[in-house]
């Protein structure tokens, strides 16, 4: 009858255990899911940030050549 008793707790945490790992399974997907879409959203901010800095790299550059034009036109070069 202990036997009994004993192995029934045993099948009963064991089941019991099972339901917890399927509920932290779940858990840490959600988890996997939300870092997924953060990861997702800071790659778009990196890419546009990046295009940014083109944007203004390219206008940095013009203006230098604008400047170089002018100080051309000031020395009579």
């Amino acid at each position: 009858m202990k036997y009994q008793l004993f192995l029934t707790g045993l099948m009963g945490l064991a089941m019991l255990g099972c339901k917890t790992g399927e509920s932290a399974d779940a858990s840490s997907k959600r988890e996997a899911d939300r870092q997924a879409m953060r990861m997702d959203d800071l790659e778009k901010q990196r890419n546009a940030l990046r295009t940014k800095v083109q944007q203004l790299e390219q206008e940095n550059a013009d203006l230098k050549k604008q400047r170089d034009e002018l100080q051309a036109k000031v020395t009579g070069k």
